[in-house]
């Protein structure tokens, strides 16, 4: 099964699969790899991004304590 969310930041694809345990861990390597693999052979029609934000310098901030 293959869900999708879809937000203003991004697009979550979700896939659920079947197997057995012993072999979970390649399984997710294989459908990972595969799934790279297909997306790579669009010829840049299909790509990742990400937004980053850094910041730089924060403004200061005055204390005043009453006691």
């Amino acid at each position: 099964m293959v869900s999708l969310v879809a937000n203003d930041n991004c697009v979550v694809f979700t896939l659920r699969y079947i197997v057995d345990y012993k072999r979970r861990r390649t399984m997710k390597t294989e459908l990972f790899t595969k799934i790279l693999n297909t997306i790579e052979a669009t010829n840049g029609e299909i790509k990742f991004a990400s937004a980053t934000f850094h910041l730089i310098e924060a403004p200061g901030i005055k204390v005043k304590i009453n006691s």
